[in-house]
């Protein structure tokens, strides 16, 4: 099946969502779908085997519409799968248009969306053309059934969450767009994930100086504001006269936040931790330096200030390998994560110092949330994950899986459920 993948992030980014990009594109291409991307001009030529690369967006306008409706009718595309993020997008009404501009100019294509997070298109970040622009265009395309800035979500064919909390913001309780969306579980953004053995990992440590008789607490994922780490570093420190520590922060910064890490190590320093972390710092999808550190630590810390849920991309590596993990409760934490992950409150230095020193000193807990995170983890799987989109791209629902939401007695195999309101 031909299908074009736009997306506003690619590699160099430093940005999950061009990580994503990538491996969704490579994994679809080895399925044996002829796989384009249309992509920024500024993207790495570098692809995955088997992938056409277009670097036809100059920028997200107006103008990158035209562009990406010619490379459409250039090569006759059967789907479309655009990842979205808003801000990646620049906020620009454009690519929400793109499903009704395709079907104004006769072009008959599967569309599907993956949503990054609940948030759609912010028009307060809009400039009065822009919104002008927008309104002139939905009068021209005949788009009265529903409000101008939703286009992207009642245009699109169906829509990908990856996670249920998501789902139920971005549909609105409406039933039509909740029969035409699905939950998929993004698996770690990793090609390869080696395992490694007890020798291995008592090399690494060696590397690394640390002692047999330390533990070791890993962060994973990119290191940005809202992750919780200000929080993590005012804990760690008043833990440093109880316990025997060290602490693994795995990822680069983000391009939103250059000078972000930088900060964070200067607040280590004034905290006099810094001795007692180590910084990973900006790898390569290649590398496999992230996979090998976190199987080396005895629990992951993930305080995120927003809470956990199954969309957080820095949760499926920790999971995947069975790792214990302490993070936060929020408003949108599933009911399994609930019961898989210590949790505490986020924004809150003593309650995640209980945790950690909890966690830190008992075996048994640290086996207990093991085996619970690996139950998850075995969901998270490329396999699974791609055999479902392509089902979603050639105009049909997932395998119907029986079972109950996520939280009730009857779990599901894979964690792909459809959004009919109750059982798949």
């Amino acid at each position: 099946m031909k299908t074009l993948i736009i997306t506003p992030a690619w590699p160099p980014l430093a940005a999950s969502e061009a990580s994503q990009a990538w491996h969704i594109a490579s994994h679809l291409a080895h399925a044996g779908h002829d796989v384009h991307v249309a992509a920024p001009r500024d993207s790495d030529a570098l692809t995955p085997e088997k992938v056409h690369l277009h670097r036809v967006i100059r920028k997200w306008s107006w103008s990158a519409a035209i562009a990406l409706v010619n490379l459409i009718k250039r090569h006759d595309f059967k789907s479309v799968l655009v990842l979205f993020e808003r801000s990646l997008y620049r906020n620009h009404p454009m690519i929400a248009f793109l499903p009704a501009i395709l079907k104004k100019t006769g072009i008959k294509i599967r569309f599907v969306t993956i949503w990054q997070n609940q948030y759609g298109l912010n028009q307060n970040k809009q400039t009065w053309r822009a919104k002008t622009e927008s309104r002139i265009l939905a009068k021209f395309l005949g788009i009265t059934d529903w409000p101008v800035f939703q286009a992207l979500r009642f245009g699109s064919d169906h829509h990908v969450m990856y996670c249920h909390y998501h789902r139920d913001l971005l549909t609105l309780d409406q039933e039509g767009l909740r029969l035409k969306s699905t939950v998929l579980a993004l698996p770690p953004l990793f090609s390869e994930i080696p395992v490694l053995g007890p020798e291995e990992k008592k090399t690494i440590r060696l590397q690394l100086k640390i002692s047999e008789n330390e533990k070791i607490a890993a962060f994973f994922g990119r290191i940005y504001s809202g992750k919780g780490i200000e929080t993590l570093f005012e804990a760690f420190q008043s833990l440093t006269k109880q316990t025997s520590l060290k602490m693994l922060m795995i990822g680069g910064g983000a391009l939103t936040e250059n000078d972000y890490v930088e900060k964070m190590k200067a607040l280590s320093r004034r905290l006099e931790i810094d001795k007692d972390i180590l910084w990973s710092g900006e790898y390569g999808m290649a590398d496999d330096l992230a996979v090998k550190w976190i199987q080396i630590a005895d629990f992951v810390v993930l305080p995120f200030d927003a809470g956990a849920t199954l969309s957080r991309s820095s949760l499926s590596l920790p999971l995947f390998c069975g790792l214990p993990i302490i993070s936060t409760l929020g408003e949108g934490t599933e009911p399994e994560l609930k019961e898989a992950l210590y949790l505490c409150l986020p924004r809150n230095a003593q309650s995640l110092a209980a945790a950690i020193l909890g966690v830190a000193n008992s075996y048994t807990l640290r086996e207990n949330l093991s085996r619970s995170a690996e139950k998850i983890g075995k969901r998270y799987h490329w396999d699974s994950f791609t055999s479902n989109l392509e089902l979603l791209l050639r105009g049909g629902p997932p395998p119907a899986l029986s079972g109950r939401r996520p939280g009730g007695k009857d779990r599901r195999n894979n964690l792909v459920f459809l959004a009919r309101g109750g059982a798949a």
